[in-house]
């Protein structure tokens, strides 16, 4: 359990609290990591519209870290990586070798950051 990659479920959760912020153009993908039985570390890729001044994406970001720990409290930490879906998708195929139309919400191998 402890270093193994969370439940599907709660990635696909994430994911969804993530991609319904008005701010955010898209959710990329999210890389879990069980630290503990009740403790999970969640990197999260976002693509955030491109005007949006750093003060709402941090506002952004720290509404979607709390929605996610209402529903997910296991989820101790929530890291956010903003990028294009473009580029995280590049780096999924270039790290994992994964086709884009084929990269889930958790890439292949875990504990490797995009």
């Amino acid at each position: 359990l402890i270093g193994e990659r969370a439940d599907s479920k709660l990635a696909d959760s994430i994911l969804r609290i993530a991609a319904d912020a008005p701010a955010v153009v898209s959710a990329n993908g999210v890389l879990t990591v069980q630290l503990a039985p009740d403790q999970i570390l969640a990197m999260l890729s976002l693509h955030f519209a491109d005007a949006l001044p750093a003060s709402e994406v941090e506002a952004t970001v720290l509404e979607i870290e709390h929605r996610v720990r209402c529903v997910h409290p296991a989820v101790v930490a929530l890291l956010v990586k903003p990028q294009t879906s473009r580029t995280y998708h590049e780096a999924v195929r270039r790290r994992f070798g994964v086709p884009v139309s084929d990269a889930a919400s958790d890439p292949p191998a875990n504990n490797q950051s995009l």
